[in-house]
């Protein structure tokens, strides 16, 4: 995790289990509605060309690399219990 200012992160989160965001495109999720910008997409060891945009679909095993206040990316990208 890299920090910045005023509580800005730049981060990778697994997404694995029970995390809401598997099988939904950005434009359903809309990280960016909590402030949060995936930058880029880790998914089989190698990086998604270009930046991930809103029909870009997220899978079980991907590893997004996200920008955000970091109370805001925890809340995206917390799994359901």
């Amino acid at each position: 995790m890299l920090r910045g200012d005023h509580g800005y992160v730049v981060s990778e989160y697994l997404i694995e289990d029970r995390n809401p965001l598997i099988g939904r495109k950005l434009r359903e999720s809309r990280p960016w509605d909590s402030g949060v910008v995936v930058l880029a997409i880790r998914r089989s060891d190698s990086l998604l060309p270009g930046i991930p945009g809103p029909e870009t679909l997220l899978l079980d095993g991907d590893v997004p690399v996200i920008y955000g206040q970091e109370h805001d990316v925890k809340k995206v990208m917390q799994p359901v219990n």
